[in-house]
């Protein structure tokens, strides 16, 4: 990243759908996880995610998106931690531990009890920042999850002051 201009974390805007999906899809496709559960968030983030009341966070270096995190509601007390991604020239920042940061402070703020995600072992960076913010990992409940997932993890999330 070039210029010096700061990190900002904002919300889901529909001009930045594409780059939600390029992000994702650039990190998926290359590990060979993308699958067609991915492509209804990647597809339609705002009627899949954002309209069913979950939120998508967009790491933003001046106007360019350089990292994404999503919440997907679970029923009324837990949300999923989904689609986790951070540009290459971007990682090594911090930006994924601000973005998972910012995902878990809104389920807090939403009421939920606990967050979980799925992911593979070979993601290490992924699974050892999970570890490092409180997440433990469990067996994965029957049905959920991704055909390439093989770590399930989640996080009791303590109450905090619900958004008005």
């Amino acid at each position: 990243m070039p210029s010096s201009a700061p990190i900002t974390i904002i919300t889901f805007r529909d001009d930045l759908a594409a780059d939600f999906d390029r992000l994702n899809r650039a990190w998926l496709v290359a590990g060979g996880f993308l699958e067609p559960a991915d492509e209804v968030y990647l597809a339609a983030p705002r009627e899949k995610i954002v309209a069913v009341g979950g939120e998508i966070f967009f790491a933003m270096h001046g106007a360019t998106v350089v990292g994404t995190a999503a919440a997907i509601p679970l029923g009324t007390d837990a949300f999923e931690l989904a689609k986790v991604s951070v540009a290459p020239a971007a990682q090594g920042q911090g930006l994924g531990r601000a973005l998972t940061s910012a995902v878990i402070d809104f389920a807090r703020r939403r009421g939920a009890s606990r967050m979980v995600l799925t992911s593979n072992h070979r993601l290490t960076a992924a699974v050892a920042l999970y570890r490092s913010l409180g997440f433990v990992e469990k067996p994965c409940p029957p049905g959920f999850g991704y055909l390439t997932a093989d770590v399930y993890m989640e996080i009791a999330l303590t109450p905090a002051a619900r958004d008005t």
